[in-house]
């Protein structure tokens, strides 16, 4: 009766380096492919944003939604003199920016789902590293719940003397090439404001290669600008993946300039 012969030490060694070659090739793949969903996912969730911010664009006779500053809560919105009722969203009570109310008031939340969970996860970026907010150059303590916020001249309150309006979609003149909702590091509120200069809504790096932020609150470190992208939503319902040196400058190269593309004025 002949004995059965096993595997000797040499032919396990082979088998197990094969196997370890062939997870060294799969993991990586699998892994971007995990990745680009996400990054699908991300943009999914800005069109859903467009889709309901059109749709209380109709419920306003063609006006865009007030986009909430820090300490603009439907509470204080309540109990003061105005009681604008066109909020999209509002930010939440008690925290010093970072926190949108997913349950009172904002006229985007029918639009966006039941339940706070529901609509949270639309705002927030499947790929977000939960970067603190940014309020004046700094880091804040609160966790943030969201990742996008509006262009910041939807509503031009720029001369306290003006009364505080917000435009109208119509008024839009390049809709294809202004975008309407920003993807932030780590935004404070609904509103993000001079995105080319302005530490607190610095545009994001997190998709591609998704870039570190500078450690040190600097927006001049090269690495930053070019290494990773940001999903961003145009105002014609497109959505484009950006360096955050194109959405600072309007272009690739450092000699662009964002106050004449992409956040230019709406109304030229």
């Amino acid at each position: 009766m002949r004995r059965q012969r096993g595997f000797t030490l040499i032919e396990l060694l082979v088998v197990i380096g094969i196997i370890g070659i062939l997870l060294s090739i799969l993991i990586p793949t699998v892994n971007g492919i995990r990745k680009r969903v996400k990054e699908s996912e991300c943009a999914n969730n800005q069109r859903q944003i467009y889709n309901a911010t059109m749709l209380v664009v109709k419920d306003l006779n063609g006006q865009l939604p007030r986009p909430a500053l820090i300490g603009e809560t439907y509470q204080a919105n309540e109990s003061g003199p105005n009681k604008y009722r066109d909020f999209g969203m509002f930010m939440l009570p008690g925290q010093n920016g970072g926190q949108v109310d997913y349950k009172l008031g904002g006229l985007l939340l029918p639009y966006l789902g039941r339940g706070p969970e529901t609509r949270q996860a639309i705002f927030y970026c499947p790929m977000d590293r939960g970067e603190r907010p940014h309020l004046s150059g700094t880091y804040q303590g609160v966790e943030r719940n969201f990742s996008y916020s509006y262009n910041r001249r939807i509503r031009p309150k720029d001369d306290p003397s003006v009364p505080d309006f917000v435009i109208r979609l119509d008024q839009v003149r390049k809709p294809g090439s202004r975008i309407m909702v920003y993807e932030e590091v780590g935004p404070n509120d609904l509103w993000c404001s001079e995105p080319g200069n302005n530490s607190d809504d610095w545009p994001t790096n997190r998709h591609a290669r998704g870039g570190k932020v500078p450690s040190d609150n600097s927006v001049d470190q090269a690495e930053y600008k070019v290494a990773g992208s940001g999903n961003h939503l145009f105002f014609d319902g497109h959505v484009e993946t950006l360096t955050p040196l194109q959405v600072m400058t309007g272009s690739s190269t450092a000699g662009g300039d964002a106050n004449t593309s992409y956040y230019t004025p709406l109304d030229r």
